[in-house]
This record gives structure tokens, sequence and C-alpha cells, in this order.
């Protein structure tokens, strides 16, 4: 399945279809979710879980000092803080992970 599918489409219709994929990243550690391998998206809901900061980026590694921030906490949403980043992607595969300390970060994404 192409990319390019899905490249120029409202990422507001109601999904046909979806997942989730959890990543884990070590203290100072950088990922990239699904190892690489391509999962063709709309949007990805993307929330963490740390006591850390942990960043985000776009077809690039990122670090401490890059990249956007991933919402964090065991209950954000009961704690009524921003629950989860909304993130219009065309392929998961593109995102990238940095965690200054042990996080574990969920993505729920559609197409």
């Amino acid at each position: 399945m192409s990319n390019t599918l899905y490249a120029n489409t409202d990422s507001h219709q109601v999904a046909t279809g979806g997942g989730g994929l959890q990543l884990t990243v070590a203290a100072g550690g950088t990922s990239q979710f699904n190892s690489g391998t391509a999962v063709p998206c709309k949007v990805v809901y993307m929330s963490g879980i740390s006591t850390g900061r942990v960043h985000w980026s776009i077809n690039a590694s990122t670090n401490v000092s890059l990249g956007g921030f991933v919402p964090v906490g065991s209950d954000a949403v009961a704690a009524g803080t921003v629950g989860h980043l909304e993130l219009p992607i065309d392929d998961v595969s593109k995102i990238w992970i940095f965690a200054s300390l042990a996080a574990s970060v969920n993505i729920t994404y559609r197409y």
C-alpha cells in the first residue's frame, strides 16, 4: 500500500479503518515508530507515559532540544490536561520519538 494513496486526503474525514501502536523508548534514546516500516494513515493521536520530557519529529531523529512535545502522564485526560496530540500525517513510520527518561508512547491512527 503506497503512502501516496493518502497524501492529499482530508484528515477530518471519518476513518474507514486504523489501529494502534506502542513505542517504548529508553532514557536518552531515540526511536522510530514501527521500526521504519510504512503504515499509511491520515491522522495520528499520540500520548505518552513518562516522568520526563518526550519529543517528537517528522522524518528525522530528534533529541532533547528539537521537536515538539508529546503530552505525557499516566492519566492526562482525567487530570484535565491535554490528553493527546493530533498529528495529520500520511505514514506512522515518519514519526521519531526522543525521551529524556524511559517512556512509552501510544498512538492511535486512522486511514
